[in-house]
């Protein structure tokens, strides 16, 4: 009783900690037309630039390390850092993404890095430009509002915000579905749509569940940009993201031939078009719901001990272990269903970023212990060919009924 008592305690007090998280959350969620708003901003103002190495320098200027960009190519205009003193180029602050970057880019341990960023940052200054020296390559550097914030190899395909989601709006419009959460910072973007409610979609009885899409982008390299699809339980609007299933589309913003980077780029922009109508598909959706109905019947019968290693091994935090514990001594709720709504409920309560990835965590532990959905590539394209057979077959027949009226 004494145990049971505590457990409860330690529930409460990972649910309080849950809403503090997700007040905090709520301050990066934002309309869509914000959303597009400052996309736009951001194209107009920034400014891209790729540079061989040996134009990159850094320096130090109030008891901060800046990277210089030599724009001229060392043409003698001499210019003035913040620090007041007389250099080649024009000196940027970084943001803390673009200092994470270019450590990785000069090869020095990031934890090792920001120690001398704080305490030694001319020491740092020093070991960056030693390491620029000896490289024999181009860097592509994105600046914003006076500030370098991503510093990414030179075959970073760029695959912008200020694109994507004009693209998002036009396809929720034909699709009839809804934007239903935009949320933005320094480092990503994320759109959830949804498709209107099928009340026949149910994984029991009025426990009924819609399917949509999620797109992410990072314009500074953090992560590809990705269409995955996502079901949501209406009773609860806990999400499950179908990302493992390779049923979306990535792109790590990698171009390996930059002679055919333009032509792989509108390559891949009509492949996100048509991912966003696949994720919402009524095939895709009946091979979802196959899966969650598998999930509900699965049995989990699993001690303490199983269910922490469980969570460990699928990346899920003790706290989210001990919430699954708690709500699994409810006999009625022993099923792989059940435990995976635990970590989406949680989810939803996040970050963006956060809750895209536990959603993913979810839906990887449902596929290990019950059926995985058979979202494969092959699978995918199949569904792709046969929408535009559809959208062929009716402009045929359209074409077939305009010559029966003359």
């Amino acid at each position: 009783m004494e145990t049971e008592q505590k457990q409860l305690t330690e529930s409460e007090m990972i649910r309080e900690n849950i809403r503090k998280r997700a007040e905090d959350a709520a301050k990066n969620y934002c309309t869509f037309d914000r959303m597009v708003g400052e996309a736009e901003r951001r194209n107009r103002v920034k400014h891209d630039y790729t540079l061989h190495a040996d134009r990159l320098s850094a320096m130090v200027g109030m008891g901060k390390v800046f990277l210089g960009l030599d724009m001229e190519g060392l043409k003698g205009n001499m210019q003035t850092n913040l620090a007041g003193e007389k250099v080649d180029c024009q000196a940027y602050e970084l943001t803390k993404t673009a200092h994470t970057q270019l450590a990785k880019m000069v090869g020095i341990p990031i934890q090792y890095y920001n120690k001398l960023k704080e305490d030694r940052p001319k020491l740092l200054a020093d070991n960056i430009n030693a390491a620029l020296i000896m490289r024999d390559d181009e860097l592509f550097i994105r600046e914003l509002d006076n500030t370098i914030r991503a510093v990414l190899p030179a075959t970073y395909n760029v695959m912008d915000d200020a694109r994507l989601l004009p693209l998002i709006q036009k396809k929720v419009v034909q699709l009839k579905a809804e934007i239903t959460r935009c949320w933005m910072n320094e480092t990503a973007s994320y759109v959830m749509a949804q498709l209107p409610t099928d009340i026949s979609r149910e994984v029991s009885v009025g426990d009924t569940m819609s399917i949509g899409v999620i797109i992410s982008n990072s314009e500074v390299g953090m992560a590809p940009l990705e269409v995955l699809p996502q079901v949501m339980r209406l009773v609860c609007s806990n999400g499950l993201i179908i990302g493992e299933a390779q049923g979306g589309y990535s792109n790590p913003h990698k171009s390996k031939n930059r002679k055919t980077a333009h032509f792989d780029n509108e390559l891949q922009w009509a492949t996100i078009e048509t991912l966003i109508d696949t994720s919402m598909s009524p095939k895709v959706f009946d091979k979802i719901m196959e899966a969650l109905k598998q999930a509900q019947a699965t049995e989990v019968r699993m001690d303490e001990k199983e269910i922490r290693k469980l969570c460990i091994n699928h990346g899920l935090n003790g706290d989210i272990a001990t919430e699954i514990i708690t709500v699994m001594k409810d006999s009625s709720k022993q099923n792989v269903w059940e435990l995976i709504n635990v970590i989406t409920a949680i989810a939803k309560e996040r970050s963006m970023d956060e809750r895209v990835a536990m959603e993913n965590k979810a839906y990887n532990l449902m596929a290990s212990l019950s059926k995985p959905v058979n979202l494969s590539t092959e699978t995918m394209e199949d569904l792709i060919e046969d929408e535009e057979d559809d959208e062929e077959n009716e402009a045929n027949i359209e074409e077939r009924e305009g010559r029966e009226l003359f």
